[in-house]
């Protein structure tokens, strides 16, 4: 069973210190002074739980992901949720600061929120709701912090506060001169494992909203293993728990569930999704219903359904590897009582939310929708993958050969009687489809709706419009296996590939050109053959005459001395 320790090390410790600014009644200044308070008094803080009680008070309190407006129905949620107006104020001035020491513009992590007006009855208990929304909305904002203590002091008038200050004690790793004061060289390398959690998004780019999150789970996977030592032992709250790590390229980084999930989030947060589509990070427990431990995992939210995601179970050797327990669906459970889960070995795996994450969330979010996860058909033709309801122009009385692949929720191919699929179409007289996918375009022009149905009712559609003319290339790339050629007393060559589209085009076929033979040649086929060191463009042009073209950079260099033939 994999785990994560929270317990003590995430205990916020608040620190009162009230400077009560007191004026004499025998003052001299204007009667009309309204901000002086002309009455001396003396606040007893007795009723207020010491440093144990607090500790206690924060034994539960957990870390979460980033939320991000462009892929959240509910935008940043402390934002959102807290409704008084100095608990936003210092919301938002604490997130502001806090993102400007992550970005190493500001080094003292010492805040200071003022113009406030808040009773002492009450400052408490709204600073430690600010922090628990603090710490849910910045998950990489707060790497630096040590989630050990944050000391806070409030100063102000008679009853009223004007100024809450609150300083974070830096965690070790990143602490420059002082206890209060970041590291700028460490605050870059921070800053380099964001850009390289970023080139992540920018390669899944154009993937749909499905196959983003099945790729974000094999990236973080790909990148770390679990830190078996770290959530078995005491050892300290640092590194094993922070999502930064996950991506410092690190082939021996090994982190706990919060790394996994809190990684997860962090790559939804910079992705751009369609309408909709969420990621949360939720903590509590996950056991076999007798035995459980500490756990973090993520709740996703596609297309209007809420799944559970547990990359640190899906990673090598993890009871959900199988990919049971992405985007998965119960067998049965609620949000109070928690939800279980089997995987395919027939082991059930139980979660239940701890209070914090029901508090924060709530059931909208936290409630998982029911039934078999689905086994999700993708039509392709020539090759090309199309995206559901994708739209392509045919050419009457000609043939075309579908394909269709069904993939569970990690992406991965499903064989045997759950991957074959059922095709249809919507009117016969417009085009017709065997068993096998072949689609036959007859005389009649007009539009046809073509089906995918896998074993268990999910569908995949792409719809057809019939034309007599044909179907001219709209676009064509070239991807190479290397833009970079070396020479050599072998065979210093490679083979380039053109994709035409659409891929219902009439003619695929393409010239290959070559902006300078003498450094190297292509033939009809796209293979490059090195001459000379130097740079040369290869570039394909479509054979139809639509005069769409692509073209790609190569470099050839000289075999470096030394180096085996």
């Amino acid at each position: 069973m994999k785990r994560n320790q929270f317990g003590l090390h995430k205990i916020i410790v608040l620190v009162l210190t009230a400077l009560l600014c007191m004026l004499s009644i025998g003052s001299s200044q204007p009667a009309d002074e309204k901000e002086e308070f002309l009455e001396e008094k003396e606040f007893g803080f007795g009723e207020l739980p010491d440093n144990d009680t607090l500790l206690m008070d924060y034994m539960d309190q957990q870390f979460f992901g980033d939320k991000n407006a462009d892929i959240s129905e509910y935008g940043v949620v402390g934002d959102t949720k807290l409704t008084d107006a100095n608990e936003k104020k210092i919301y938002r001035e604490l997130k502001a600061s806090v993102e400007r020491i992550a970005d190493g513009t500001k080094k003292s992590t010492v805040i200071e929120v003022s113009r406030l007006s808040m009773n002492m009855s009450v400052w408490e208990k709204s600073v430690r709701k600010v922090m628990s929304y603090l710490m849910m909305d910045c998950p990489y904002d707060l790497y630096w912090f040590d989630k050990n203590s944050a000391f806070v002091s409030v100063k102000g008038y008679g009853s009223t506060i004007n100024t809450v200050t609150i300083s974070f004690t830096v965690a070790l790793e990143y602490r420059g001169s002082g206890v209060y004061i970041t590291d700028s060289a460490k605050i870059g390398a921070a800053r380099s494992a964001v850009s390289n959690a970023k080139s992540i998004v920018a390669k899944h780019a154009d993937e749909s909203d499905r196959e983003k999150l099945s790729s974000y789970c094999q990236e973080i996977c790909a990148l770390v293993s679990y830190n078996t030592k770290a959530a078995n032992s005491d050892m300290a709250y640092g590194n094993p728990w922070q999502l930064i790590w996950v991506f410092d390229r690190n082939p021996n980084t090994k982190v706990v569930c919060e790394g996994y999930a809190k990684a997860f989030q962090y790559l939804c947060d910079l992705s751009v999704f369609g309408s909709g589509t969420a990621c949360y990070t939720v903590t509590g427990v996950m056991g076999d219903g007798v035995n459980s431990e500490n756990h973090m995992w993520n709740i996703v939210v596609l297309n209007g359904e809420n799944y559970l995601v547990d990359v640190t179970n899906c990673d090598s050797g993890g009871v959900g590897s199988d990919g049971s327990l992405f985007l998965a669906k119960p067998k049965s459970g609620t949000v109070n009582t928690g939800y279980t889960f089997f995987n395919t070995g027939n082991h059930s795996v139980v979660y239940m939310y701890d209070s914090e994450s029901k508090t924060l969330l709530g059931k909208k979010i936290l409630k998982l929708s029911g039934a078999k996860e689905d086994m999700t058909p993708v039509i392709s033709l020539n090759g090309q993958k199309l995206k559901n309801h994708a739209v392509l122009k045919v050419t009457c009385k000609k043939k075309y050969s579908f394909k269709a692949t069904v993939t569970n929720a990690l992406g991965k191919r499903v064989t045997g009687s759950d991957g074959k699929v059922t095709w249809t179409t919507s009117n016969k007289n417009i085009a017709s489809v065997t068993s096998g996918g072949k689609v036959t375009v007859k005389r009649k022009t007009g539009t046809v709706t073509i089906t995918a149905k896998s074993a268990d009712g999910t569908t995949a559609k792409v719809k057809l419009k019939a034309g007599r003319s044909s179907v001219k290339a709209t676009k064509v790339t070239v991807t190479a296996e290397s833009k970079t050629m070396e020479l050599n007393d072998k065979d210093s060559s490679q083979v380039l590939k053109a994709v035409v589209k659409p891929a219902s085009a009439s003619n695929r076929k393409v010239v290959w050109k070559s902006s300078n033979k003498k450094i190297a040649a292509v033939n009809s086929k796209g293979k490059v053959i090195a001459k000379k060191a130097g740079t040369v463009k290869i570039t394909a042009v479509t054979k139809d005459g639509s005069k769409k073209k692509a073209s790609i950079t190569i470099k050839i260099k000289k075999k470096e001395a030394g180096e085996e033939e």
